[in-house]
């Protein structure tokens, strides 16, 4: 995470990163480097489970539990919502509603979890990316070709004139 943080931070670029409650618990630190980097913050719930594979009550529960865990960490007002894996239907979105959350979903995504290759990354973002695009890259320890690929990504898409803002923004 240090690593792409120090990239953001470099290019003068705001992000957007959604959290487990879970993980943030366990890395209070890093949570609070996110913060201090005026990043904006987003839910993954609490357990990375995909909720399509959970009743609804389950998924409640799951969300109220990662409320509580952000709260304790001092950030109250998440309102933003990426469902784990992705995998939402119109319950879960009624469900999130309910609970004062907006699901967001992406819509350029290059497996870099998968580190499928640095150039291999770059290549589906600057060639996929238009006006309004939501890009997923992981900041996780498996993902360990992202900072090197945002070294080209970052300055790249820029020299293309589109603006970096947080997800809270675009919508």
């Amino acid at each position: 995470v240090h690593d792409i943080l120090e990239q953001l931070e470099e290019h003068q670029v705001q992000a957007t990163f959604f959290l487990s409650g879970e993980w943030a618990e366990r890395h209070p630190d890093i949570v609070e480097k996110i913060a201090e980097g005026e990043h904006e913050i987003g839910m993954l719930g609490y357990r990375y489970k995909s909720y399509l594979d959970q009743e609804v009550e389950d998924v409640r529960s799951d969300l109220i539990k990662a409320a509580e865990v952000f709260e304790k960490l001092g950030y109250e007002e998440i309102q933003l919502l990426r469902t784990p894996s992705g995998h939402f239907d119109q319950e879960i979105i009624d469900l999130a509603e309910q609970m004062n959350y907006q699901v967001v979903h992406w819509n350029v995504n290059p497996n870099d979890w998968e580190n499928p290759g640095t150039d291999v990354i770059v290549d589906h973002v600057m060639k996929g990316t238009g006006n309004g695009d939501i890009i997923l890259m992981h900041a996780s320890d498996s993902a360990k070709q992202t900072a090197e690929a945002l070294k080209t990504i970052l300055p790249g898409l820029k020299n293309k004139d589109f603006q970096f803002v947080s997800v809270t923004e675009l919508i």
